[in-house]
């Protein structure tokens, strides 16, 4: 009872006459909720349009933004009264949610010296954080009890605190730690230009100064972060035989713990599969599609799509091509379809002009058929709507351009297929180097020899031979942090065109202008 007292007092002191929220009874019109309204429902993209609308005014009127502010601070309000007990957060979630909210109700009767209130809603807040795993809230409370502990309490219990602050900051040492090489090295593999081997054996040491801290410390962030990081250092050193088994290690690891968020099982899984696309495990690689879906079935697009993504590579890349062309037809096809980016649509167009090759080429059988039957593949659309990446001038911007010259060929339009040679030789001149795009530049030069062998297939073979055993040399890298994409294994789709040349020579002449 003393806590309720000394919390209805503090508040009483304050005047507290009225809760300003978004949403409360009778408070539907106005200026403030027009902007609410506007944002909420997309008739609003930008300041420029709500500005415009509700005052006639730019946004940088000082009426538009004594009203933003007004909605901002309102909004700050409404968090607290977000109901956390929805079908689509699991326990962890709502925890953290309620132990989040414990948290700052505790920080702010610290802070108007509120001792009891303070006291009881740290304990509470303090069993759910130790319970679940925040320990980032569990060292704050403790600390805040410290003082409090110091005046009143035995040198016993005022050192047992201490000893319990010390724990959490060697936890949270640890969990940052991790966080920090985890995302360094993702970053790295993405944009630096730094050698495989130099960021290996930076990764290396860094490993060594984190296993320690996973045997110390039983943490899901930790688990999670150093267990995704080792396996980015094993996938560097092309071991993803380890990567693998570190990520069932984590999985492993946090399944015991009973909490935790969804999401880093999600991503393990992911990593586990992409592990089995690099090393062509098939059948087990369609087990941890049916577990990422599982995963994904009523949350996340991205991850639901990005794992149809891997699915299709998957079957691709294990010459799987019915499964490939059934994986692409259901997915476009799918309900979720429509919610997917204009950006990840193009995508999916391009992985379709893949799948329409293959059915071309008599790679395919069954649906495929009766699929490209009843969708047949308009080239001369594709070559005029897909836009190139400009912005990525590696990534999408390669296989948007070898289908294209592979459609041409097998049709048999040899002049075209010229033109198109010639766009990818510059392409290639300007933006691929011996990087993580040598794989891409050694098949471009492949494909380069077709004009200067006049499309007679052994002159091809021979003039392609060391490119080929080039691209040989390079190992086909399908994690995802590299930047170039493979749609088909460069090896498997130069067989492709070897299949639609004969021992001819071809001399196309190109049409007067």
């Amino acid at each position: 009872m003393g806590s309720l007292i000394e919390m209805i007092k503090i508040l009483s002191r304050h005047k507290l006459k009225r809760i300003e929220v978004m949403g409360n009874p009778g408070e539907g019109t106005g200026k403030l909720y027009d902007l609410y309204n506007g944002f909420q429902s997309g008739r609003f993209s930008n300041d420029e349009e709500a500005a415009r609308e509700i005052y006639q005014a730019e946004p940088s009127d000082r009426r538009y933004r004594k009203l933003k502010n007004k909605l901002k601070n309102r909004l700050i309000n409404t968090l607290v009264f977000i109901d956390a007990n929805q079908p689509r957060f699991n326990e962890y979630a709502i925890a953290r949610f309620n132990c989040l909210k414990l948290f700052t109700a505790q920080q702010i009767f610290n802070f108007y010296r509120g001792v009891r209130s303070s006291e009881e809603l740290g304990s509470k807040a303090l069993k759910e954080a130790d319970k679940y795993g925040f320990y980032f809230i569990a060292l704050e409370i403790t600390r805040s009890l410290r003082n409090r502990q110091a005046i009143r309490g035995t040198a016993r219990d005022l050192a047992a605190l201490n000893q319990k602050i010390r724990q959490y900051q060697k936890v949270i040492e640890a969990e940052c730690l991790a966080e920090e090489y985890y995302y360094s090295l993702v970053a790295t593999f993405s944009r630096s230009g730094a050698s495989r081997g130099e960021l290996l054996e930076d990764a290396i040491r860094q490993e060594k100064e984190l296993r320690p801290y996973t045997e110390a410390h039983n943490s899901v962030m930790l688990t999670y972060y150093a267990r995704n990081f080792f396996a980015l250092r094993y996938i560097l050193d092309n071991d993803y035989q380890r990567a693998l088994e570190e990520c069932k290690i984590a999985i492993e690891q946090i399944e015991e713990r009973k909490y935790y968020p969804h999401i880093f099982l999600f991503a393990l899984w992911f990593r586990i599969l992409q592990c089995h696309l690099q090393l062509k495990n098939y059948h087990e690689g369609e087990r941890v599609v049916q577990r990422c879906l599982e995963l994904t079935a009523t949350g996340s697009v991205h991850n639901h799509f990005v794992t149809r993504e891997m699915h299709l590579l998957l079957s691709l890349h294990t010459e799987q091509y019915d499964r490939g062309c059934d994986i692409y037809f259901d997915t476009i096809e799918s309900d979720r379809y429509r919610l997917l980016s204009d950006h990840k649509k193009e995508n999916w167009r391009i992985y379709g002009a893949f799948i329409h090759y293959l059915i071309e080429i008599g790679k395919v059988s069954t649906r495929a058929e009766e699929e490209g039957q009843r969708r047949r593949f308009k080239l001369g659309k594709f070559l005029n709507e897909v836009p190139t990446y400009s912005k990525d001038k590696r990534g999408l911007n390669i296989p948007i351009l070898i289908i294209q010259s592979l459609f041409l060929l097998h049709r048999r339009r040899f002049s075209e297929v010229i033109d198109r040679t010639e766009a990818l030789n510059t392409y290639a001149y300007r933006y691929l180097r011996r990087d993580e795009t040598y794989r891409s530049n050694c098949f471009i030069k492949m494909i380069l020899t077709l004009p200067a062998a006049n499309f007679h297939r052994q002159a091809v073979i021979r003039r392609a031979r060391k490119f080929r055993e080039k691209l040989e040399l390079e190992p086909l890298e399908v994690s995802g942090e590299s930047s170039e994409v493979e749609i088909i294994p460069y090896e498997k789709l130069w067989e492709m065109v070897l299949d639609s040349l004969d021992d001819k020579f071809q001399k196309p002449r190109k049409p007067p202008k």
